[in-house]
Formats: C-alpha cells, sequence, structure tokens
C-alpha cells in the first residue's frame, strides 16, 4: 500500500512537471507570437553571414532539427519534440514569408524558452540536447552582442537568385 502512494506521488510529479514545462512553452510562444505579429517583419537587416552561407546554414539547421525531432520521438520524449518542431515550424515560417527574426525582444523569449527547457532536459536525464540548446543560445547571443541578424533572408521564393 505505502509502495502504491509512493508510486502515484511519483507519477503526480512527473505529469505536473511535463504540464508545467508545456505551459511555460506555451506562454512564452504567446508572447512570442504576440510581439511578432505586433511589429513590421524586417526585411531590410544587416547579417552576419552572407546570402549563400546564410542558404546552407539554414538547410544544415533544418536538418539538424528533423533529426533530433525524430530521435525525441523514438525517446518518446515528447515535451522536448514539442519544443523542437516549433522552433522546425518557426524556421520553415521564416522560409516561407521572407522575414528573420531580429528584434531583441524575440531574440531574448527564444534565450529564455532554451535556458528552460535545458533545466527540462537536465531533469528527464535527456543530456544529449542540452549542447544543441546552448548552440541555439549562442547564435541568439551573438546576434544580440553585434546587433545584427545571425544569417540573412532565406526565402523559399528567391533562394536561388541571389
Amino acid at each position: 500500500m505505502i509502495y502504491q502512494i509512493k508510486l502515484y506521488i511519483i507519477i503526480y510529479k512527473m505529469i505536473f512537471i511535463d504540464y508545467l514545462f508545456i505551459t511555460i512553452l506555451f506562454s512564452l510562444i504567446s508572447i512570442y507570437l504576440y510581439i511578432l505579429l505586433n511589429n513590421k517583419r524586417n526585411k531590410n537587416i544587416t547579417p552576419l553571414l552572407n546570402h549563400k552561407n546564410s542558404v546552407l546554414f539554414e538547410i544544415f539547421e533544418i536538418c539538424i532539427l528533423l533529426i533530433i525531432s525524430f530521435y525525441l520521438y523514438k525517446q518518446k520524449q515528447f515535451v522536448l519534440l514539442l519544443v523542437f518542431i516549433i522552433e522546425l515550424f518557426e524556421h520553415l515560417n521564416q522560409i516561407t514569408f521572407c522575414y528573420r527574426q531580429h528584434l531583441n525582444s524575440l531574440q531574448f523569449i527564444t534565450i529564455l524558452l532554451d535556458l528552460i527547457f535545458i533545466i527540462y532536459a537536465y531533469y528527464k536525464k535527456c543530456y544529449w540536447v542540452i549542447p544543441f540548446f546552448i548552440i541555439g543560445i549562442l547564435i541568439h547571443v551573438i546576434s544580440i552582442y553585434y546587433n545584427k541578424s545571425f544569417s540573412d533572408i532565406v526565402c523559399i521564393i528567391t533562394i536561388n537568385k541571389k
């Protein structure tokens, strides 16, 4: 009987923490979308990477996000999978609608999201995704430090025209 109660408490804590992090995720995404929709999308940016390298970087990044998502699905890490799928959709959205995340407020929300999910990944003992979150943080910190977008606008329509 005591072991059943302990098991129920452990399961409750695990479910509570998953829901807590999902709530944090959707709260940050809501703030992100609010800022994105209430600001003009910047089509004239000064990137750190040139256009050719930006296209290569974006392709590489999307491939990495797909691979990470696949492995998270195989490991049944659905909350982390959701985070990476949302990041993948944001990158696909940027390519489709020809814009680049450049507002510092969006950069800070992305950094906060990555920091929170580093903690979650550590809690779930999914240590292998932590370096990817750290790389994402570093890219956004570099963008903030230089006050430039890390990469140029990569647009599906004009990918071969530049």
